[in-house]
């Protein structure tokens, strides 16, 4: 007797099984990503004959398109990932644990004040 298969698109029935199937995927779009970004640094270093073509290759609407389905798949992974954390390691800095509620919504708003920092940073700061 063979043993028992899972049927094709047994992830798409359930909501919970789906986003993390989009999580893991989103992981996987976030190496992509860095490695995208790895690209970019290594034809900065080549010059500025190299880097403009970098940036006009960057600019066509295909890389358009393919930049915006990464960023949404990272921005997937990482708001799941977030949701998560509060779920499978309670922070417990009392007797009860934060509510994982919080403990998201404090995460949210620590990526969102980095994110500003940094972009303060690289386009109009220090």
């Amino acid at each position: 007797m063979l043993p028992w298969k899972r049927p094709a698109g047994w992830w798409l029935r359930n909501p919970r099984y789906f986003l993390f199937q989009m999580r893991e995927v989103g992981g996987v779009f976030a190496a992509l990503y860095a490695l995208v970004l790895l690209w970019q640094l290594r034809e900065f270093s080549q010059g500025e004959l190299a880097y403009a073509t970098f940036l006009a290759f960057m600019g066509t609407p295909g890389m358009f398109v393919v930049n915006a389905v990464m960023f949404a798949f990272v921005l997937v992974h990482a708001i799941t990932w977030f949701a998560l954390i509060g779920k499978a390691q309670p922070v417990q800095l009392t007797k009860e644990p934060i509510p994982w509620q919080k403990a998201f919504a404090g995460n949210l708003v620590a990526w969102v004040g980095i994110s500003v920092v940094v972009l303060y940073l690289i386009f109009g700061g220090l």
